[in-house]
């Protein structure tokens, strides 16, 4: 029997083969303690493994899994679908906007009903992180060294961006979306 599974990482900043790194090994291990009694380590349920930490080419972990009572031996293939590296993220004053009291914010103040088919997370995310933003930024604008400040604000920038801001491109972006989704389809067949 052969089995192909295809991790998807979150919004953020995430490097090629986390995802398929941390969650592989916990399947692993999950798996190698089903059959401890057929093979002596998890080492023993990897046959090959092509990990590219750079993201040049599609990386890939094959398992060899033994014969269960009553069952056929297995083959898996895991792999990601990385995709970080394939968007853009919008500009601080871009996120801002769409967090802000005309974008996401704004499912707040509707009924009920429609708040949840808007999505009640999406509300609390941007409500949380204009209130978390506005209250470091208001304090960081008391420092007087301009490079401690930014030393302060560019990360915050770029956490703002790079997890909001996947959020808006996922949502709002046509082309930018479909390039994320071309990149699972791509993970899905591609090995």
């Amino acid at each position: 029997d052969h089995l192909g599974v295809v991790f998807v990482h979150g919004v953020g900043s995430q490097t090629p083969g986390a995802t398929l790194l941390s969650w592989s090994d916990r399947l692993i291990r999950m798996l190698a303690a089903r059959y401890a009694g057929t093979i002596t380590t998890p080492a023993d349920l990897v046959h090959r493994s092509s990990i590219d930490l750079d993201g040049g080419t599609l990386s890939s972990i094959e398992l060899r899994i033994p014969p269960a009572e009553g069952q056929r031996p297995q083959h898996w293939l895991l792999t990601e679908a990385f995709w970080a590296t394939s968007i853009q993220p919008p500009s601080v004053p871009e996120v801002l906007r769409w967090l802000g009291a005309r974008g996401a914010a704004a499912l707040a103040a509707v009924g009920p009903a429609k708040a949840l088919r808007n999505s009640v997370y999406l509300t609390g995310l941007a409500i949380g992180t204009l209130v978390i933003y506005g209250g470091i930024r208001a304090i960081t604008a008391i420092i007087p060294i301009e490079s401690l400040r930014t030393a302060v604000v560019a990360p915050l920038d770029r956490l703002l961006t790079g997890w909001s801001g996947d959020i808006q491109v996922l949502l709002f972006d046509p082309g930018q979306s479909a390039n994320v989704r071309t990149r699972v389809v791509e993970a899905v067949t591609g090995v």
